[in-house]
């Protein structure tokens, strides 16, 4: 299950560290690792989901507004969880081997620390440059 979930994670999913704008910190942001998988196959996704123990958000249709396109399902699981997934395929990753190492270092770095300090802010902020970076690179040597 782990090396089949991988396969699909390096063909179709995507390793972001989200950043959001927020009142509750006096940073304005906070930081969360996302791992999210989209296809046009509801199956595969069906399947992700239940045999991930579902992901945060379930399973979402993606409106198409060009009638020519197939419709688009997405699992995402986040923090922890994500984690998790990414720690369990992370030896049979490829593609994303390096985006999975480094969100995971991301999740384990943030520990339980709420609020998140200064510190801790800077810290999440270096991660999600850095990975935007490598995602950039990934687009840049197509």
């Amino acid at each position: 299950m782990s090396a089949y979930t991988a396969g699909i994670v390096d063909g179709e999913g995507c390793i972001t560290i989200a950043k959001q704008k927020t009142a509750r910190v006096r940073a304005g942001y906070i930081y969360q690792l996302k791992l999210q998988v989209e296809s046009t196959d509801k199956d595969l996704i069906t399947w992700l989901n239940s045999h991930w123990n579902r992901g945060s958000c379930g399973i979402q249709e993606l409106v198409q507004t060009n009638t020519k396109h197939n419709t688009r399902w997405r699992t995402v699981w986040s923090s922890a969880k994500a984690a998790t997934v990414l720690k369990a395929i992370l030896p049979y990753l490829v593609i994303k081997k390096d985006q999975a190492e480094l969100a995971i270092q991301f999740q384990d770095a943030r520990g339980r620390e709420r609020p998140r300090s200064v510190l801790g802010l800077t810290v999440d902020s270096t991660y999600y440059n850095i990975l935007k970076n490598m995602h950039q690179k990934v687009y840049d040597h197509n």
